[in-house]
């Protein structure tokens, strides 16, 4: 059975992101550095791809089962 995911945008700012996930924005400034979570390029902006990131989590839990 599939879930239902929500989250307020698809794209988010670290700042955003930072305060949903509990996260340090400096953590997460160092965990797109390293490839860890999905961005979107749109002009000088940096924006986190949940969309990506929520997709990635699915296929990963449903490899595991």
């Amino acid at each position: 059975m599939k879930e239902k995911i929500i989250f307020p945008s698809p794209l988010m700012t670290k700042r955003a992101f930072a305060e949903l996930s509990g996260l340090r924005e400096d953590q997460v400034r160092g965990q797109i550095a390293r490839g860890y979570l999905p961005v979107r390029h749109i002009g000088r902006l940096v924006l986190i791809n949940v969309a990506r990131l929520a997709q990635e989590c699915i296929e990963e839990s449903e490899k595991r089962k």
